[in-house]
């Protein structure tokens, strides 16, 4: 936000950004996710985290020389700057709300991301591949991106959408504790 905003580009191009990072983001894990598969299979058990420490460093290189530092309002210290946060979060119970809400949804996922890989190999009577699981999950949230703009076209509304996310994500990860 802080560099479209800093380069002038119309306002009216900010929410096409996002999307594109968003679907982005997903092929890219997809991708990410079949590759891990292909190398496991012919490299071994540690071979897609060599990779990821590679293709991570070669990342940070590129970021280094070709994207400048953010450094905010340099005109105000990091402690006016929380201060003023707390003063917004204080002022506006919206904000607290929906911080708490995403923030334990957060959690609840992060305990997902931890356990499903465990919880299939236990459960499966056959090798799982786990990249294929991944893109199938990273598949699901591209797909959810796409029915959230055709949601908002047909005139959803943002706080409709969160109730039944929230509902909807409460069940599924409610399911394991009642099912053996």
């Amino acid at each position: 936000v802080h560099q479209h905003l800093f380069l002038s580009y119309p306002d009216h191009w900010m929410r096409g950004t996002f999307e594109v990072v968003a679907s982005g983001t997903g092929v890219v894990a997809m991708v990410s996710g079949l590759v891990a598969t292909f190398i496991f299979s012919h490299f071994g058990h540690v071979a897609p985290f060599d990779l990821a420490i590679v293709l991570a460093a070669l990342g940070l290189m590129l970021l280094t020389r070709a994207w400048p530092e953010n450094y905010g309002d340099s005109d105000i210290s990091v402690l006016q700057t929380l201060e003023n946060s707390y003063e917004s979060i204080k002022g506006d119970p919206v904000i607290m709300l929906l911080g708490l809400s995403q923030a334990l949804f957060e959690a609840g996922m992060y305990i997902f991301v931890v356990m499903w890989t465990p919880t299939l190999d236990e459960t499966s009577t056959t090798p799982v591949s786990h990249g294929w699981v991944f893109s199938s999950f990273m598949l699901c949230i591209i797909l959810g991106g796409t029915l959230y703009k055709q949601y908002l076209a047909f005139g959803g509304t943002v706080e409709k959408l969160m109730l039944f996310a929230c509902a909807v994500g409460s069940i599924a990860l409610a399911i394991p504790c009642v099912v053996q």
